[in-house]
């Protein structure tokens, strides 16, 4: 039994959900939370239709490859997009494309196609648009919420990722065994549209103090990396987490 008073356990409960007491924040949270849980419908669903439809191993491994290669190769130019244009912009721009790809697993699957390089060619093009849409998803946190709730906000956004990692596995076990990859894929493309239509609805945001800048996504790029290179515990941890 806690021997902490009952009003600090309030008042710290309170404490670490602060910024979801903000609206806007609140519904992008909670919007982010099913939008997420969704993408592991298709984290899963994805390489079960590929086994059924090769029983290889490495037909599994090259439609998770196609998956994750691109979005790490946009990254380092999608940070510099977020940081120019509105972020809320892009994020209309990728969910509702993202949306129409995960939908289109599902109509592709339920219409009988059954080639595999179809579904690697569509995990490619994903892949794309997610690693456009990270960024600017973390990036627009702080469009949402005042400064001094930042980090609360930004705690909380990590929470909601790692909620999702609970959740959408668990969902997409039961829907893979009850009613098929395709539910999966169409529950996944639902899940971007209900984001879509959540940022319709929240505040548009000032442009970028960067967006009058003159140099190139590349040359931010460039410099970001150079500085990089010259800051040991960056590079530390970026071998570590390679």
């Amino acid at each position: 039994m806690s021997d902490t008073p009952p009003e600090l356990e309030k008042a710290k409960l309170s404490d670490a959900i602060s910024a979801l007491k903000i609206r806007d924040f609140r519904r992008f949270w909670f919007a982010g939370l099913i939008s997420n849980s969704g993408g592991w419908l298709q984290g899963l669903a994805s390489p079960f239709i590929m086994y059924e439809m090769t029983e290889s191993g490495t037909w599994v491994g090259t439609s998770v490859f196609a998956l994750m290669i691109p979005m790490a190769l946009v990254g380092p130019f999608a940070g510099p997009m977020a940081d120019r244009l509105s972020r809320r912009h892009i994020l209309l721009v990728c969910e509702i494309f993202l949306g129409v790809i995960a939908i289109s697993n599902a109509v592709f699957w339920w219409s009988g196609v059954r080639e595999p390089l179809v579904y690697v060619g569509i995990n490619i093009i994903y892949g794309f648009a997610n690693g456009y849409a990270l960024p600017a998803w973390q990036a627009y946190v702080a469009d949402l919420v005042p400064r001094d709730v930042l980090m609360n906000a930004i705690t909380l956004n990590s929470t909601q990722f790692n909620a999702a990692r609970a959740i959408g596995p668990s969902l997409g076990g039961v829907l893979l065994a009850v009613s098929g990859p395709g539910w999966a894929f169409l529950g996944n493309g639902i899940s971007f549209f209900l984001v879509f239509f959540t940022l319709l609805s929240l505040p548009a945001t000032a442009p970028s103090p960067l967006a009058g800048r003159k140099d190139s996504q590349l040359s931010q790029f460039a410099k970001g990396w150079a500085y990089a290179k010259t800051q040991k515990t960056i590079v530390t941890g970026y071998i570590a987490a390679g």
